[in-house]
């Protein structure tokens, strides 16, 4: 969890303030856990993927790939609390009529039955949410930062939820627009976390100045290195023209690419010439042979305003956001005990499981995205290979095999990114109402889990971590499911929904680039989420190896896990639920 770290001068904003501050920079951290930062999806993004799954027809599991998208769309539409504004809400309201599960006409769903109707009214709400949604979406925070609320007992309906929610559809809808997470990530800490100007107002209209910014024209120049290009170059005249580039050389081994575009802002200007050029690039190394154009990481964007011009220089990061997965030193020790004495059981042959390491590896290590995605998608793939063999097509099979240990380090995941926080802190124990002292510094994942079924210790960590109400409200709500465990239940199986969503996405991605040759937008999302999954697919199974010595290969995890949460899920009642097989579950991850 990502803590604001706010200069001393603007730390006493309000606390609404505060959290809406704590809000951005959670959802648009590079390094932020993965469901607390931004999704792909969104009700806009999701009706633009499946408008154009209707190219499909039937072939390719045409239908049943648009059953499943509406009703993810379906879901966000009721939820998105902006598109129920009068100018939106009688599109949004037919949607979800006809993208509703048990929408039927002649028993064929209503995506595929009424393709044109579904069609029209997609791309009148796309136009409106493109016209109107970004406005909408900082007047309603405008309103909400303005007075400040205390949190009700039920979090799902309090004041901070709606603040987390408006400013989650607005980052949404700016990654739908075309801005990269490192942008959004850029203003948090070039404008609303900085001290100047002085007043949170100030900020929020110079936020919302950027955010409304009309296109302008942009000037992004781009180095190329390359001595044997550069030579070719100098040989055509000095300079070629090629698509909207003109390059010319600069020095020896050096050359410049220069292009004028339309953009939002310097950012989506350098990210726009940044995909043209790739593209260009593709053309040109081809008479290169094995030798590489390499582009440069500096970008010089300079805004064409006869008025006001401006020039900046940036350095795009092409990362795949994600926190790193480093072990601990107990956690270290574990790994290498399971995975040494597995090399004994399986007398070093080679097994999906070994397999998937090795194209693991060969992802970490790769530069190009493309292939960094499709590497970890064979890797998943290998891994679950003879899991739960049915007629379901194959990102389904993988998703009912994996979705069960992410399910599971949902729950370790959310209690380790407390403890990082109350360590990030100095918050080293808490003394309840009862004088109940818990220490942060050696507690256990379990113990921590059990603890915050306690109401006592509950308010104490509530009043320690009063300065932080991002942090504060994200630890009330968590705790309030492990207190009323039919919640928790809820909570789970709510995400395994998602994951299993997602799963199917990637796996439309995937095709789009394997069999289409396709550019995917987002794709460095998706890979972040892909590869969360590989990782923590890999990381349960050789913790529940080190667990269980009879255990021979993934199949047989996989089968455990799953299991194991249909009884989680099954013993979360609201009354005498049993927690004993999540504990269980719970110790095995530590």
């Amino acid at each position: 969890m990502k803590l604001d770290k706010l200069p001393n001068a603007i730390k006493s904003i309000p606390r609404n303030q505060r959290f809406f501050l704590g809000c951005w920079n959670n959802l648009t951290d590079e390094e932020s856990v993965d469901s607390d930062r931004i999704s792909v999806m969104s009700a806009v993004t999701g009706l633009i993927e499946l408008n154009g799954l209707y190219s499909l027809g039937k072939t390719f599991n045409g239908d049943e790939k648009r059953i499943s998208v509406g009703i993810e769309v379906c879901a966000l539409l009721k939820k998105d609390m902006l598109l129920e504004k009068p100018h939106y809400k009688n599109i949004k309201d037919q949607l979800t009529a006809l993208l509703d599960k048990n929408a039927k006409q002649n028993n064929v769903h209503s995506v595929n039955g009424r393709q044109i109707l579904v069609g029209s009214l997609a791309k009148e709400l796309i136009q409106l949410t493109n016209t109107h949604y970004v406005a909408d979406a900082l007047t309603e925070l405008s309103s909400l930062l303005s007075p400040v609320f205390s949190l009700n007992e039920d979090p799902e309906r309090d004041h901070f939820y709606k603040i987390l929610q408006v400013t989650h559809h607005l980052i949404a809808a700016l990654i739908a627009e075309g801005a990269h997470l490192a942008e959004l990530s850029w203003i948090y800490r070039n404008v609303l976390a900085k001290s100047s100007p002085k007043t949170f107002s100030e900020r929020f209209n110079k936020l919302t100045k950027i955010l409304l910014q009309e296109k302008e024209q942009y000037k992004v120049v781009i180095n190329l290195k390359n001595h044997g290009f550069s030579q070719k170059v100098l040989d055509y005249g000095g300079h070629i023209t090629i698509g909207d580039f003109g390059i010319r050389n600069q020095a020896l081994g050096i050359c410049e690419a220069t292009t004028v575009l339309e953009a939002k802002s310097f950012y989506r200007a350098a990210n726009i010439a940044h995909e043209k050029l790739n593209d260009i690039l593709d053309l040109l190394s081809h008479p290169m042979g094995r030798s590489v154009i390499v582009m440069g990481r500096s970008y010089d964007v300079e805004l064409i305003n006869e008025t006001a011009p401006e020039k900046l220089q940036l350095e795009l990061e092409r990362l795949v956001p994600n926190p790193t997965y480093i072990f601990s030193s107990e956690k270290f020790k574990k790994y290498v005990e399971s995975i040494a004495a597995f090399l004994v059981k399986t007398s070093g042959k080679k097994t999906p499981i070994f397999d998937a390491f090795r194209l693991s590896r060969i992802g970490i290590t790769s530069q190009n995205l493309e292939s960094k995605f499709l590497t970890y998608w064979t890797a998943l793939e290998t891994l679950t290979n003879n899991v739960f063999v049915t007629d379901h097509a194959k990102d389904l099979r993988i998703a009912d095999a994996i979705t069960p240990c992410i399910t599971i380090d949902y729950i370790n995941k959310r209690l380790a990114s407390f403890l990082g926080a109350f360590k990030e802190l100095n918050i080293n124990q808490v003394t309840d109402k009862t004088n109940i002292v818990t220490n942060f510094t050696s507690i256990s994942s379990l113990q921590f889990f059990k603890a915050m079924q306690n109401r006592d210790f509950c308010d104490a960590v509530y009043d320690a971590t009063a300065n932080q109400p991002y942090l504060q409200y994200q630890f009330k709500r968590f705790a309030y499911y492990c207190i009323f465990p039919h919640k928790l239940r809820d909570i789970l199986e709510n995400h395994q929904t998602k994951i299993k969503w997602q799963i199917q996405r990637i796996y439309r991605a995937r095709n789009a680039i394997v069999h289409a040759g396709l550019k995917v937008n987002h794709l460095e999302l998706l890979c972040a989420n892909l590869e969360h999954y590989l990782k923590i697919s890999l990381s349960s199974i050789t913790d529940l190896l080190s667990n269980s010595a009879s255990i021979e290969s993934s199949e047989e995890c996989f089968v455990r896990y799953d299991y194991a949460v249909s009884d989680i899920l099954k013993n979360l009642k609201q009354e005498g639920a049993n927690f004993d097989t999540l504990y269980q579950y719970l110790t095995i991850h530590q």
